[in-house]
């Protein structure tokens, strides 16, 4: 099983607010291609929503 942290973005919610980057589903289907997109090698990687690494 590969674990990784993903920074969801700066998401236009309540608590982001309506100036942030990115709506909840655009978020949402990049989290899901990084979790699709994981594997053993890559386990234990802080990554951004949108694949890029994330720095500790």
């Amino acid at each position: 099983m590969a674990v990784a942290l993903i920074h969801p973005g700066w998401v236009r919610t309540d608590m982001g607010g309506p100036q942030a980057d990115i709506s909840p589903a655009d978020s949402a289907k990049g989290i899901m291609s990084v979790i699709d997109a994981l594997t053993l090698e890559s386990t234990g990687c802080f990554k951004k929503w949108n694949g890029e690494d994330h720095a500790w």
